[in-house]
């Protein structure tokens, strides 16, 4: 094979091969947004207050940005985004509350939003079904679970990513900060641009030019 043809072969891989290079990613952001049913009251007492917001609290004051770049589909990064503290009370004075009452299971969802400078200019939100056990807390029993539904987003030219996040449970309220930590996984690489495809095209076909007036 004559050196021009291996050097057409060459434009045409590397325009092939820019395809799959590694993808670069940026999150500047994490906000944490819980609807209405959760709240800190002062009295939890069913017999006098009759409680109806859940005590946790949300924070993501341990996020800071990250940088990093994911080469082949199924590579994937993970990082703290935020962190979540149970601390619903399960009684008050003299008055037994019974844990985690009726009026305190609902609104329980919650809301991540990243924000991504790469790959694409993108608010990514994530949402997470939260959800309270009725009866008392400090027993063996799960009193409080949030679990996340895995968002893909797509960009470029068919390329895209999943965002997952792990699940929390809580069975008391004497464990302190509970991490949330995000894990984002390459799904599909991009393909190469009408551009890209087209040299591609035009260097396949010198090629075979090539072979032809050598032979």
């Amino acid at each position: 094979m004559s050196k021009i043809i291996k050097a057409m072969l060459g434009v045409c891989l590397a325009a092939a091969g820019g395809a799959a290079s590694a993808v670069p990613f940026y999150v500047t952001h994490a906000s944490l947004d819980p609807q209405s049913g959760y709240g800190d009251e002062f009295c939890e007492s069913t017999l006098i207050c009759g409680p109806s917001k859940l005590d946790v609290e949300f924070s993501t004051s341990n996020f800071s940005a990250k940088a990093f770049s994911l080469a082949k589909v199924g590579d994937k990064y993970s990082f703290t985004v935020g962190r979540v503290k149970f601390q619903e009370d399960d009684a008050w004075g003299l008055f037994t509350t019974y844990g985690i009452t009726g009026k305190e299971l609902d609104n329980l969802g919650v809301s991540l939003d990243l924000r991504f400078a790469m790959p694409g200019a993108a608010v990514n939100t994530v949402k997470a079904t939260g959800t309270a056990y009725l009866g008392k807390i400090g027993d063996s029993a799960v009193d409080y679970k949030l679990s996340w539904d895995p968002l893909t987003y797509g960009f470029g030219q068919g390329g895209s990513y999943t965002i997952s996040l792990n699940t929390l449970s809580f069975t008391d309220t004497s464990s302190s900060w509970r991490d949330l930590t995000a894990t984002v996984t390459l799904k599909t690489n991009e393909v190469p641009e009408p551009g890209s495809l087209a040299l591609l095209g035009l260097g396949m076909l010198g090629v075979g030019v090539m072979r032809r007036k050598a032979k």
